[in-house]
Order: C-alpha cells, then structure tokens, then sequence
C-alpha cells in the first residue's frame, strides 16, 4: 500500500538545467501519485517556482531537504545541482528500506541505497 507514503520527486522541468516547464511530463507522474493518496515533495533548483504553482498548482522546493525522510525518490530530472550532490545526502532522504528511481541514472554506483 503506497498510501500516505511520502515521496521526493528531483526536477520538474522538460530537461536537465533549463527553466522550461512546458510539455513536462513530470506533472503526470505526480497527478497519478496525488490520486494514489501518495504526500509528494518536489524539488527543482532551477524551475520558476511561481509559474509551476500558476501552471500546474504544485509548490516547489529550492533545496533538497535535510529534515525529512522519504519512502522513495524519484530523480527525474538530472540537474547539475543533484548530479553534484553529495551521496550522504541522497542517503539520508530515505526511510529504511526506501529506494530512488533514477531515470536519468546519475546517483554514484557505491551509493548504499536501493535502486529500481
């Protein structure tokens, strides 16, 4: 059951280290996790974070934060400011026996963290 899981989504622009929203198909995975009852938290640092919430009605984290822990991470958008993350920090986001999705494949292979 995934309800009421807490999940971080990492970037919700079209590609990596541009602003452009339009034609995201990042939207769709969060409005299909939003109807599974799943608290979704979303992270893009370069993003406008005023015409995501006027476009697509989601707030929009500058950071990735360091209080809270999540059940799963999806990193679906490669970013330079999370292709540079520290692992530690990937590490902590996550719940026991949590795990990221890494479309784009940028977490480090030593990384000690479930991977799908």
């Amino acid at each position: 059951c995934i309800g009421g899981s807490k999940i971080i989504i990492c970037g919700i622009t079209f590609k990596e280290d541009c602003p452009d929203i339009r034609n995201t198909r990042v939207i769709d995975l969060i409005n299909i996790l939003k109807r599974y009852d799943v608290e979704v938290c979303i992270v893009d640092p370069v993003v406008n974070k005023k015409e995501a919430l006027n476009v697509y009605g989601v707030k929009v984290l500058d950071e990735l934060p360091t209080n809270e822990r999540f059940a799963a991470g999806i990193i679906a958008v490669p970013h330079k400011e999370f292709r540079e993350t520290y692992p530690e920090i990937w590490e902590n986001l996550l719940v026991k026996n949590g795990f990221f999705y890494d479309v784009k494949g940028i977490l480090p292979r030593d990384l000690d963290v479930i991977r799908i």
